[in-house]
């Protein structure tokens, strides 16, 4: 066989040709050290004294500890997903705000009522809790119900989120939040809800809802809408409803469905908030807009960020301390936006300048009319 090197056809070289007395003394104290641990941790695996290391007896009757840790009370079990303990039975049950309609019509709970307030509220819906906290969220009731005409895994379900936004203001803007453009808004007993495939969302004076499924037919869309129709009963008072929106929808005749209110990032600008829109005409993009601030000064300044900002992105046409007129340069819309005392109002969205000045001329008519300056 050959001798020689695969790998390496080049001589070792020993880098060292001597090691220091003083390495070979530390490496030999660093053994020494490590067997002495050893023979300790060996020679104390029997060596347990209690006394030294227990509390003596007279001291923990002396002074015991007392046990404060909470202990669920004893309740009788149930099988999971099976109806709440006297809810079937027609024995009192907690439904908090929720009328007893839920549970007409063959339905029954499947738990307890849930509250959750701010500090909890992303227990249930994490992710979501500071969208419903910025606009005014005091406390959310939950219930879940499941249909008693069916069996197992074919059962229907239905989960019901009740918000109390703490305002009509607050309850509106999540609904105007969650509208979809392609589902028609209805009214029905004061409560203003669309539907869903496999439920229904609106909003009832300071209350919001979220009615959802486990899927989508007759049974469940009739349940929902029993639902909807049981929040009318809810503690709604009459002045409750803000004024921008008895101005657009009493003195304009626009439809309530068509009101909305933004609290934040209005026009996409993070200084403008709280102003209520009206659309009119369903089939024609045009919005009024309005906004009333603390003091008049508020409102100047306001206006006058709001001016700066546009006129980055439209032709201004004329501008006046009190009022502004600007056009897209592309899509030809018109802008028009006053000042008046405290308010902030205008439209957006119009092609003709004629009609632009007779709307906005409506508008502050009706400002006159209800009182809101």
């Amino acid at each position: 066989m050959n001798g020689e090197r695969v790998f390496n056809h080049r001589e070792r070289w020993l880098l060292r040709k001597r090691i220091p007395g003083w390495e070979v003394l530390s490496g030999a104290l660093v053994l020494a050290a490590l067997a002495a641990m050893l023979v300790w941790v060996f020679a104390q695996k029997e060596n347990y004294n209690p006394a030294e290391r227990d509390l003596p007896y007279w001291m923990l009757a002396e002074r015991p500890v007392e046990d404060r840790l909470y202990r669920r009370p004893l309740v009788r079990w149930r099988a999971p997903g099976s109806a709440v303990a006297g809810a079937a039975s027609g024995g009192k049950v907690d439904l908090g705000w929720f009328p007893p309609a839920v549970l007409s019509g063959g339905w029954a709970l499947t738990s307890r009522l849930r509250r959750f307030e701010k500090d909890t509220l992303y227990e249930k819906i994490n992710g979501e809790a500071e969208k419903f906290i910025k606009q005014g969220f005091r406390e959310l009731q939950y219930l879940s119900l499941k249909s008693t005409s069916k069996n197992g895994a074919d059962a229907d379900e239905l989960a019901i989120e009740l918000f109390d936004q703490g305002t009509f203001a607050g309850a509106l803007g999540m609904f105007s939040g969650h509208r979809a453009p392609e589902r028609p808004v209805r009214t029905e007993g004061g409560v203003m809800y669309f539907s869903t495939p496999a439920g229904a969302i609106g909003f009832h004076g300071r209350f919001f809802f979220r009615i959802a499924g486990n899927s989508s037919n007759a049974a469940i869309q009739a349940k929902a809408g029993q639902v909807v129709r049981g929040f009318a009963a809810l503690p709604v008072k009459e002045r409750e409803t803000p004024l921008p929106f008895r101005m657009f929808t009493e003195a304009m005749g626009i439809d309530p469905t068509r009101v909305s209110f933004q609290q934040n990032n209005v026009f996409q600008y993070d200084f403008a908030k709280n102003f209520w829109f009206a659309q009119p005409h369903p089939k024609r993009p045009m919005r009024f807009f309005v906004h009333r601030a603390e003091t008049p000064g508020a409102a100047a300044k306001l206006f006058q960020a709001i001016a700066l900002e546009h006129g980055e992105e439209f032709d201004v046409l004329q501008r006046t301390e009190s009022g502004v007129t600007m056009r897209h340069p592309f899509l030809k819309t018109r802008f028009r936006m006053e000042r008046s005392g405290k308010l902030v109002f205008g439209l957006e969205r119009v092609k003709e300048a004629k009609r632009a000045d007779a709307e906005l001329k409506r508008l502050a008519s009706a400002i006159e009319k209800g009182s809101l300056r």
